[in-house]
């Protein structure tokens, strides 16, 4: 950014320079910037002072992400996001975490507690995509039944994104 400022022949004195920020819904980085005062023409000179702080906070509001359950029978599924906010999902549906998300920040969605009565796997999605420059409100998280207590194998909560099936043969003839 470049601006001009003028002082007509014979005026001092400090001059205000207005820097528009748009109120979009991009973030910006918050932080400070240090313009250069240079290139005095016409006679001109600088005083000792030729750098000033600009300092910019980002407002920009951030992008809401959504989950869609489905198959959800059981109770006390709760998601995680970024692993601090938490969302307790009821039943099968849409939903949406409360924390706001700024585009290309990373999206990590976990199960912190996988539902119960009936037992149940809800597997979180693989991967950590980068938050688009928009809303996404369509991840979506499908249910599956969890494997009878007292079966010879176990199921890892991750099994629908890249988990695996495992099972104990040391008490088989």
């Amino acid at each position: 950014m470049s601006h001009t400022v003028t002082f007509p022949d014979g005026e001092g004195g400090t001059k205000t320079v207005l820097v528009t920020i748009l109120n979009d819904a991009v973030p910006e980085t918050s932080g400070e910037r240090r313009p250069d005062l240079s290139a005095a023409t016409g006679g001109a000179t600088l005083g000792t002072r030729t750098a000033a702080t600009l300092t910019i906070t980002d407002d920009d509001p951030g992008y809401r992400l959504g989950v869609n359950v489905r198959e959800l029978v059981g109770s006390g599924l709760v998601l995680q996001l970024n692993g601090g906010t938490d969302l307790a999902i009821p039943a099968s549906g849409s939903y949406v975490f409360t924390t706001l998300l700024a585009a290309g920040s990373v999206i990590v969605v976990t199960v912190k507690t996988q539902p119960s009565a009936p037992a149940q796997i809800c597997p979180a999605p693989t991967g950590a995509p980068p938050m688009p420059a928009r809303d996404l409100l369509d991840v979506a998280i499908i249910c599956g039944p969890a494997l009878p207590t007292g079966t010879a194998g176990s199921l890892d909560s991750t099994f629908r994104s890249g988990g695996k099936v495992t099972t104990d043969f040391s008490g088989a003839p």
